[in-house]
């Protein structure tokens, strides 16, 4: 062997070897990290509906101009059974057909009651003060929030969510995700939002960071005790994890994963509704003291982990490629299909529970792609600072 090959078999060693320790840590980070992502999802026992003694429950929706989705919706939800409970439905200045669907429905349900935001209030996010107006309404202890446009897929999802209202439990998270259409937007939306369940279902076995204000529960008393939303009434996001983030402490936050416990979203314009979202989550990410969150940095270390598996089976590969070995190169294209195959079963897992899409090879994409795109949006939403923030 001359001296330059010899040179050139020692870089490619050193290459191969880098790649291949590159490759290991990846792979071990990613799937640490990823598996309790996908555990925090778990398929609730049908148990629940056993359990005697549920709380009465407030359920507290709030609108603006919204009438249509109140029409369609809220009879899914007057016809909840195995629980005593109200509705409260908060009207923030609609000048639609809300006022009179709910004038119809409220004669059908002695239980469904209203309040409004007054016209005058002023330099205060609405949606927090509404949330606060129909807080301070309810006539119960436990209190679920939704919104107009959810609906509960089963008649049984305010008992399943009643059966964690337990001694030392102020917030329950129930699961909440768009209605999927089976269209690649469609899969995208609820990929994401999907993934920020899981976060914050792996932050309650600690302190939990958010919650989805499409299917939460908490008690009347912990909201008024800690004051709510005091001192963030002038922010236009983060409604669902700064009320979560106010009232949590280590220990006190239950998940129900019920399938029977499920909410869906219903859109006319999927990708815009998800857009606005996904903004809105950014710019709450990005102003709330939760970046050393035990959930946030799982999913910061299972993205590089991602990456490092990524960068190490592609150069392994190249390398075996540009040298020759057919075999090498087939056997790295190899792992890197197995890893993929394994890492949607281990998904599927968490998809069964609460009723999603197999998403097979679209999960590496969306795994590659979006930590790739975060960046994009924290920039989008520091350009849109002035408008998610009311300036007094």
């Amino acid at each position: 062997m001359s001296m330059t090959g010899s040179v050139l078999f020692d870089y490619t060693n050193i290459i191969l070897i880098a790649a291949g320790v590159c490759a290991a840590f990846g792979l071990a980070a990613f799937l640490l990290f990823r598996l309790k992502l996908y555990s925090a999802i778990s398929r609730t026992s049908s148990d629940v509906l056993k359990k005697e003694g549920e709380k009465a429950v407030t359920v507290v929706i709030c609108c603006h101009n919204e009438g249509g989705l109140l029409e369609s919706n809220l009879p899914k939800i007057m016809g909840q059974r195995g629980v005593k409970f109200e509705v409260v439905v908060v009207d923030d200045c609609s000048d639609d057909s809300t006022s009179d669907v709910l004038k119809r429905m409220e004669d059908r349900h002695p239980n469904l009651r209203h309040t409004f935001v007054p016209a005058t209030a002023r330099y205060v996010s609405h949606a927090k003060l509404a949330v606060s107006l129909g807080v301070k309404a309810a006539r119960n202890e436990w209190i679920v929030m939704t919104r107009p446009g959810c609906a509960p897929v089963t008649d049984l999802w305010l008992k399943a969510m009643s059966s964690r209202f337990e001694d030392g439990t102020d917030i329950v998270l129930g699961y909440a995700n768009y209605a999927d259409n089976g269209t690649l937007a469609a899969g995208r939306a609820v990929y994401e939002r999907m993934q920020y369940n899981m976060v914050w279902f792996l932050s309650a076995r600690k302190k939990a960071c958010g919650g989805d204000g499409g299917n939460l529960a908490f008690r009347r008393s912990a909201f008024l005790e800690r004051d709510g939303y005091a001192g963030s009434l002038d922010s236009l996001f983060g409604d669902d994890d700064l009320l979560v983030d106010a009232m949590a402490v280590k220990g006190n936050t239950a998940v129900c994963c019920a399938p029977m416990a499920v909410v869906r979203e219903y859109s006319s314009d999927l990708r815009r509704a998800w857009r606005n979202t996904k903004l809105l989550r950014t710019a709450s990410l990005m102003h709330s003291p939760r970046c050393g969150n035990s959930a946030v940095l799982a999913v910061k270390l299972s993205n590089l982990g991602h990456f490092l598996w990524l960068m190490g089976w592609i150069v392994a590969a190249a390398v075996f490629f540009v040298t020759g070995y057919a075999v090498a190169t087939a056997a790295a294209v190899f792992a890197a299909v197995l890893l993929t195959l394994a890492d949607t079963l281990l998904m599927r897992r968490a998809t069964y529970a609460v009723g999603e899409r197999s998403y097979v090879f679209l999960l590496w994409w969306y795994e590659t792609v979006r930590p790739l795109a975060h960046p994009l949006w924290k920039l989008r939403a520091r350009l849109h600072g002035r408008d998610l923030r009311r300036r007094i």
